[in-house]
């Protein structure tokens, strides 16, 4: 009966949550990077789009998902499609993060208020609107992942084809599902293999993929003589646009004094959570470092143009990952 309960009320609140985001998502106007993918996927082959893709900088998963609609369906409509996709993503993750999850009534309250998940994933219609789905979902299959390896490979691999900077933390699970079965367990049943051979495939297709993205795209390009002015500006913004992304736009460098006060909290909660996963899990801390330390060297070295408030939601979704399993 409890669990009828509350099953009723994680529908209701995500409901509620759905039309809010809906509503907004209907008024939001296409922006430009939106537009080149929705017109990318409708005027290429899948054969030309992998092609593509290196100009890109993005792996293909999203993609081929909005494919489909974009060959089949015309006008506006057709690009509604788009941030229907996008929306109803975020529509099934809050239920997972509301049904599933071990986290206070107050900590799913916070993460879905929050301007990720209120604007910036439902709402804009990009790769980064499925990743909250897929992160939830291996938060839910990682303790099920002996008795459903399949199901957790295919997660995995859709993670890391999604975008590049869900690569490292993709490739982080793949290599302790290795060390786990094979080298501690010394299981090796057929499934685990599969699976096994499934992730590490997956892998290597978004390596083969954007190989040589740095010398075709003009905008991500390796700059090794500036790291030090690369590596201040990633940082302040990493903290600074999670707050309000407008101050470096404008390069205001006057903060209001909350503003300042939320920045710096921002800070001390992100040193808070590493050491508490240090303490509490070397491996989960291990995930967590490694998986967000490869995202900012992606900015730093490769593609440090502008740090958006969805891409800093990427490095949240990692640590939510962990203090998922942290508490479950």
């Amino acid at each position: 009966m409890e669990q009828n309960k509350s099953l009723t009320k994680n529908i209701l609140w995500t409901l509620l949550y759905a039309v809010f985001t809906l509503i907004v998502a209907l008024h939001h106007e296409i922006w430009a990077d939106e537009a080149q993918v929705w017109m990318i996927v409708k005027d290429l082959e899948v054969i030309d789009l992998f092609k593509h893709l290196v100009n890109e900088g993005h792996p293909s998963f999203f993609y081929l998902i909005i494919m489909p609609f974009a060959k089949l369906l015309y006008g506006a409509k057709a690009i509604m499609a788009m941030q229907i996709a996008c929306w109803s993503a975020m529509v099934v993750s809050v239920f997972l993060l509301l049904q599933y999850s071990p986290f206070s009534r107050f900590a799913k309250f916070a993460i879905i208020t929050s301007a990720g998940f209120l604007y910036f994933f439902p709402v804009i219609a990009r790769s980064y609107s499925i990743l909250p789905l897929l992160v939830f979902a291996l938060a839910i299959l990682y303790p099920k992942q002996k008795d459903h390896p399949l199901y957790y490979s295919a997660v995995l691999i859709m993670l890391a084809n999604t975008h590049i900077i869900m690569f490292a933390f993709a490739f982080i699970l793949f290599s302790l599902f290795i060390v786990e079965r094979f080298v501690k367990e010394k299981t090796f049943k057929k499934q685990y293999i599969v699976s096994c051979a499934i992730m590490l495939a997956g892998l290597a297709a978004v390596v083969l993929q954007l190989h040589s993205t740095t010398s075709s795209n003009v905008v991500i390009k390796i700059d090794t003589a500036n790291l030090v002015v690369s590596l201040v500006k990633v940082i302040s913004e990493f903290f600074i646009n999670a707050y309000d992304a407008q101050f470096p736009d404008f390069q205001k460098i006057m903060l209001p004094s909350f503003g300042l006060f939320s920045i710096l909290m921002s800070v001390l909660l992100y040193f808070t959570f590493f050491i508490t996963l240090f303490i509490k899990d070397k491996k989960l801390f291990s995930i967590a470092f490694f998986g967000i330390l490869f995202q900012l060297a992606v900015y730093v070295i490769g593609y440090n143009h502008w740090i958006f408030v969805n891409r800093i939601f990427c490095a949240h979704l990692i640590l939510l990952f962990c203090f998922w399993l942290l508490l479950q």
